[in-house]
């Protein structure tokens, strides 16, 4: 099973919040599932004037990026999540001093195309039907084939579909949980919104 990976919204009132894209971040770089073929610039990334100074271990971000802390890099190493790159990022306070280290901007390589469009919740683009907004879906597990070069399924991945979307397998989803890695959400599917 698999489950739609994003930040805890909900921890924003008791933790460090980041609601404004850092300089030189381009999302769609960061979305498309492929690998950069340059390294990209380094990110700082600044909390919110009025955000709380609790670091979870996924930052909540509002923006299309995971930035992790170093707990999470070593878990996805010790995993075997061999499609993740990570690059070091500042995390400043407002007059631009470092207040935290050790965290990483992820990007998540691989898409597959494996949404079940027939039991989804879609909102189409008039101009050239491409997706604009996926809510409630469901997948076709069987769809999801291991990545060139590899055995196995791949344990997270972006839905090809709709790249904004990173789905982590329930192994993932069970090691935080068992650590107690912090920030991280998994929804299902079917109550994605």
């Amino acid at each position: 099973m698999y489950f739609v990976l994003k930040s805890d919204q909900s921890l924003a009132s008791s933790h460090a919040y980041f609601s404004n894209d850092p300089v030189g971040f381009e999302s769609t770089a960061w979305i498309s599932g492929s690998e950069f073929l340059i390294p990209p610039p380094r990110l700082s990334l600044v909390p919110d004037e009025d955000s709380a100074q609790t670091f979870t271990d996924l930052l909540l971000t509002m923006f299309n990026l995971f930035v992790v802390s170093q707990r999470l890099v070593r878990l996805f190493k010790q995993m075997g999540l061999q499609n993740l790159r990570y690059y070091p990022v500042d995390i400043q306070d407002q007059d631009g001093k470092d207040i935290i280290t050790g965290y990483h901007a992820v990007q998540v390589i691989g898409t597959c195309e494996c949404l079940d469009q027939a039991n989804a919740d879609l909102m189409f683009s008039d101009y050239d039907q491409s997706i604009l907004s996926v809510e409630t879906f469901s997948i076709i597990e069987d769809n999801i084939k291991p990545f060139e070069g590899f055995e196995e399924k791949p344990l997270i991945f972006r839905l090809k579909e709709f790249p904004y979307i990173v789905l982590a397998h329930e192994s993932i989803k069970i090691e935080c949980e068992r650590i107690g890695i912090t920030g991280m959400n998994f929804i299902p599917p079917e109550k994605y919104l």
